[in-house]
């Protein structure tokens, strides 16, 4: 009988920094792509200011680029920018299990919850609960 060897999560941060110094170099920022049978999930949100809505995107791509799936969900606008990224990021977690991809690299542009989730503190009040369900969701691959 052969044992299956568990998921692997890995977390990275797309560096936006140089887009904030040059807003014409953002088209120099390029996707790289996981290692052979690893998948990346890139996750992000959006606010749409106009209609008080906000939205959330996953993209699953394999080493090769290929898109795997693909989520979009329209959400009324959260109370900040580092929610709304949480609740992308928690839905980028979730969508593993759904999808059936195992190791994957979990990738977003918000340093923040990119932080939160490495450090695994719980104790940020505004998204706390958000970073405790996406944990779960990380946790329950590993095991």
């Amino acid at each position: 009988m052969s044992q299956q060897k568990p998921s692997t999560i890995w977390l990275s941060i797309r560096s936006i920094t140089e887009h904030r110094k040059n807003p014409h170099k953002l088209r120099n920022i390029r996707w790289k792509p996981p290692d052979v049978h690893h998948f990346k999930k890139n996750f992000d949100g959006t606010v749409f200011a106009e209609t008080g809505e906000a939205g959330i995107g996953v993209v699953i791509r394999n080493n090769l680029g290929h898109i795997k799936a693909a989520v979009s969900e329209k959400i009324c606008a959260p109370s900040s920018v580092a929610v709304l990224e949480m609740l992308a990021a928690r839905r980028a977690a979730a969508s593993t299990r759904e999808i059936g991809v195992e190791n994957c690299i979990l990738e977003g542009d918000s340093q923040i919850v990119i932080n939160a989730l490495q450090a695994r503190d719980v104790t940020y009040s505004e998204y706390g609960h958000l970073l405790q369900n996406t944990l779960s969701h990380l946790n329950s691959l590993e095991n």
